[in-house]
């Protein structure tokens, strides 16, 4: 539940696993550098590919380091911003809508 979020030297990656029966999923972005990957298989083994996909994309695109590993703090903080600017949007929506329902 959440973003990994790892510092790199050239910036930070951000990046996210997950899975049901029969299918798993990884994605990892470079915010600075504006790109990523995501890969979607059909099998439960699928992530055992995943990082061969990862690294294949990240030499082809000249990627500087994008190696994550997820800290607990870092989930945490990305859950704070995340809650954070929900909360923000929130309220600017309901600002908006009482505004419109005022006219």
């Amino acid at each position: 539940m959440g973003f990994g979020v790892s510092r790199e030297p050239e910036g930070i990656s951000i990046g996210h696993d997950g899975s049901n029966e029969g299918y798993r999923i990884r994605f990892v972005a470079l915010p600075l550098v504006g790109e990523g990957v995501v890969i979607l298989t059909n099998s439960d083994t699928g992530d055992a590919l995943t990082p061969l996909v990862i690294d294949e994309v990240s030499e082809i695109l000249h990627w500087p380091g994008s190696g994550w590993s997820t800290p607990l703090w870092a989930v945490m903080v990305g859950f704070v911003v995340l809650a954070a600017l929900a909360a923000v949007l929130v309220a600017r929506m309901r600002r908006k809508r009482r505004r419109l329902q005022m006219r």
